[in-house]
């Protein structure tokens, strides 16, 4: 293509035809846009319709753009706290926060990039507070928090290291990983376990550095690793309607940082109430109170479908 428009006296780089045709790119001239036509061999004659059509996309673009300019003075306009109608400093890094994001420069103005930080991953990027306000801001790197948690949880339930014994493999394999949570360089794991044994088992830290060696793998930021344990009754017990069923607990264990150093052991006890009765093997799955607060739901039977 760049061989056909340069014969044609016009220029077209290769990496310019190239980001066209792969539609990262529009033709940002009439000019770009023919030499692209004539790269593709297309005829002269059908060279008009292609330029009407490109005209009538900037046209739209042009409206677009003007529209979301006065839409963001608009919405500048209803949050500004100072004489100038500019949006204040401080105000801006409330609205930040509301959105789990946190500064990691001077604010510069309501529609000029602004580089934050992810309060939940710590990811860092560039975003406007005018986009954030209108919810066009996501976190892209999030998602992937949880993704590369269970990938090293099927490495540690793969034993490769053969540091796990038999009995504390068959209990993570009994165990479900609930939902992940990373703030700032704390790494929050819970994990659901259907029975005391199973609990007992898990409560030793002593599986930790398995599991942490293998997050070190794909986890590339400095971290501290907290495990939580939640679970709940295998079997019914009979207990007066007047009396509330005693609380299980869950128990999170050392802490450890991703380059191994090894903290002193912190021992919380965390309670998981059933709302109603005991759970059993059978009996209808139930949501305590602290699983809410974890974001996870007792499921009927522990399996390790993924997080």
């Amino acid at each position: 293509m760049e061989r056909k428009a340069r014969a044609a006296g016009m220029q077209l780089s290769r990496s310019t035809a190239n980001r066209i045709a792969e539609r990262k790119q529009v033709p940002g001239t009439v000019a770009c846009l023919t030499a692209f036509l004539v790269g593709c061999g297309l005829p002269e004659r059908r060279h008009s319709l292609w330029v009407e059509a490109w005209m009538r996309a900037q046209q739209q673009a042009d409206s677009i753009r003007l529209a979301s300019k006065r839409e963001v003075e608009d919405l500048q306009a209803l949050v500004a706290d100072s004489s100038d109608g500019e949006v204040s400093q401080g105000t801006a890094m409330r609205l930040l926060r509301k959105a789990d994001l946190e500064a990691q420069e001077p604010y510069r103005g309501f529609n000029r990039p602004w580089t934050v930080a992810c309060l939940q991953c710590t990811a860092t990027f560039r975003v406007k507070l005018s986009d954030v306000l209108m919810g066009q801001v996501t976190c892209a790197d999030c998602p992937r928090v949880n993704d590369r948690v269970r990938e090293a949880w099927e490495d540690l339930l793969a034993n490769r290291s053969g540091e796990l014994s038999r009995r504390k493999l068959r209990a993570l394999r009994a165990a479900t990983v609930l939902r992940t949570r990373l703030q700032r360089n704390q790494l929050d794991i819970s994990l659901f376990v259907g029975d005391h044994e199973t609990a007992t088992t898990l409560q030793s830290p002593t599986w930790h550095s398995v599991l942490e060696a293998a997050l070190r793998r794909r986890l590339r930021r400095i971290f501290t690793l907290d495990v939580l344990l939640v679970y709940g009754y295998t079997t019914r017990q009979e207990i007066p309607s007047h009396q509330p069923p005693s609380a299980p607990t869950g128990t999170t264990h050392a802490r450890s940082d991703s380059h191994g150093r090894r903290s002193t052991a912190e021992h919380r006890v965390r309670q998981a109430v059933p709302k109603q009765e005991p759970l059993d093997a059978h009996a209808p799955s139930q949501t305590s109170d602290e699983g809410k607060a974890w974001g996870s739901s007792r499921p009927a039977a522990p399996t390790n479908s993924g997080i």
